[in-house]
């Protein structure tokens, strides 16, 4: 993969990764605003999702700093992160 489209795949998993922010800013206040069972319910699911979002956001870094010869790996490692984070995502209703 040429330096180009390295860069090219980090911005456009950047920009994923700041939509799942949103998303996850927004599903916090929804959390804080549910009646209390929800709450409880929702806030570990919520917990579940940012803890997902932080090693997805960790991995993009590990990527954008690995050297040609370990790019693929680490691009795979990231995948990995960013698919759980969808799932966890996705199972909020998103």
């Amino acid at each position: 993969m040429s330096d180009a489209e390295r860069q090219a795949y980090k911005q456009k998993t950047e920009a994923q990764l700041d939509e799942m922010k949103a998303k996850l800013d927004v599903l916090r206040a929804r959390a804080a605003g549910a009646s209390a069972d929800a709450k409880v319910e929702m806030a570990k699911k919520v917990d579940d999702l940012s803890d997902a979002y932080d090693s997805a956001k960790q991995r993009l870094a590990e990527m954008a700093d690995s050297g040609e010869d370990m790019w693929d790996e680490a691009k795979v490692r990231f995948e990995g992160a960013w698919d759980t984070a969808q799932k966890r995502l996705s199972q909020l209703g998103d």
